[in-house]
């Protein structure tokens, strides 16, 4: 019987010859750091080298392989005499990865691997045990970056050509640009006004802010950003930043979409309302004077008027002969204007009423006791009237009426204009 007919004779018989070159599949039965064993059948045990397994280091075989896994491997020697079989996966997996790699190519479809080393031309990605070199203009990274931030990294890719009918070219950049237009036709079918994102803020202008929503980027100007004035929005936030946005409008069509940030329950008239009260007593601070009166903080955004007439009991040149910027006080809330979102304070309004009366009091007094001169009218008459043309019997009486008539007119006078002053002081102190 010829060596065929009997190699023949035995597979018939579930015998199966192995020879140098076959492909054979069997079964993990153990594994080592260096050396995986496989049982192949018909008491045949084959054996895999770390070497015949990957050239990279790193690899662990107790990581890649568990008892029990069925792997295909190349017999690269068979011995008659014990039954053992040396196997290698490293070519196989070459062959299947090459077969992987062209199918990629011919369906465009993408595959995935680690980035393995870098150079000045671009970066080496090995898919499996294929090395697919990927140019820095493919890399998907802006021209100033540093390509070395890669290696490390796993990326997806697509084949854009093979050369020489073993050098690969790749992108990751066309997986990218391919996932991002699949973010944009996904997030363009899904927007709504008030609807909320978390962005990131990609780049800043005079007049407001572009956020990143996913692929596609919305302003949000900078009267959007706070409730307080915003000159300038870098002072608000900086690239990089992650912002809370919602839609107030857009377009499709034109890819605009306006954001804003700040919200109702961020209003601070809001919560001024929602905590304080007209004649509420509060503590706030200074913080700013003017001529006619003094700012005060209540909270954060929402700042009170204290007239200048409400500061003090008595009459002041300016504010600051009391107050001063960070000073804190109390005061009470003694107005409320919604439509105009303005609170009038008073610390005026908190002092006690006794102490109020004896300023008026003061007042009045300081106006009675004023000194007036007196201007001797009935004198004058009488040196200059001649002795001979006045009768010695008449002229006394007649003098004596002026004199005296002349000062209780004055004194009249004076006492009236002293009520007025009085009744003029106590109705300011009263305001």
């Amino acid at each position: 019987m010829s060596e065929e007919s009997f190699e023949k004779l035995l597979e018939e018989n579930g015998v199966k010859t192995i020879r140098t070159g076959d492909v054979v599949d069997g079964y993990v039965i153990a594994v080592t750091n260096n050396e995986v064993k496989v049982d192949l059948g018909n008491k045949c045990t084959g054996t895999i080298k770390i070497e015949d397994v990957t050239d990279d280091p790193s690899v662990s075989l107790e990581d890649r392989f568990k008892v029990g896994d069925m792997i295909s491997a190349i017999a690269v020697r068979v011995s008659d005499i014990d039954g053992i079989v040396v196997l290698n996966t490293k070519k196989i997996e070459a062959i299947n990865s090459w077969n992987t790699v062209k199918e990629a190519k011919e369906n465009n479809t993408t595959l995935e691997g680690k980035v393995v080393e870098a150079n000045k031309g671009g970066v080496v990605v090995r898919v499996n045990s294929q090395r697919i070199f990927v140019p820095a203009s493919q890399t998907g990274l802006p021209k100033d970056a540093d390509i070395n931030t890669l290696v490390g990294t796993t990326q997806k890719l697509k084949v854009l050509e093979i050369k020489d009918g073993r050098k690969i070219v790749g992108s990751i950049k066309k997986v990218l640009n391919e996932e991002l237009k699949e973010k944009r036709s996904e997030f363009w079918s899904t927007i709504e006004v008030g609807k909320h994102y978390e962005g990131v803020v990609k780049n800043l202008t005079s007049y407001g802010v572009f956020v990143d929503l996913g692929g596609v980027d919305g302003m949000v100007h900078s009267t959007e950003l706070s409730w307080k004035h915003v000159a300038n929005p870098k002072d608000f936030v900086s690239v990089g930043d992650k912002l809370d946005v919602f839609v107030k409008s857009f377009d499709a069509e034109k890819g605009r979409i306006s954001l804003g940030h700040r919200t109702d329950e961020t209003n601070p008239w809001n919560i001024f309302k929602e905590n304080y009260k007209l004649d509420d007593v509060i503590s706030v601070t200074v913080s700013s004077i003017m001529p006619y009166g003094a700012f005060a903080t209540i909270i954060d955004g929402i700042d009170g008027l204290i007239h200048i007439s409400q500061i003090a009991n008595k009459k002041l040149k300016s504010p600051a002969d009391v107050l001063k910027k960070g000073q804190v006080v109390d005061a009470k809330i003694v107005g409320i204007d919604e439509e105009q979102k303005r609170v009038s304070l008073s610390i005026r309004a908190l002092l006690p009423e006794e102490e109020q009366t004896e300023e008026v009091e003061e007042a009045a007094e300081e106006v009675t006791e004023a000194p007036v001169e007196e201007t001797p009218a009935a004198e004058t008459p009488v040196e200059e009237a001649p002795a001979e043309e006045t009768p010695v019997e008449t002229a006394p009486t007649e003098t004596t009426e002026v004199v005296e008539e002349a000062p209780k007119k004055k004194r009249a006078t004076r006492k009236k204009a002293a009520e007025a002053q009085v009744e003029e002081a106590t109705e300011e102190k009263a305001e």
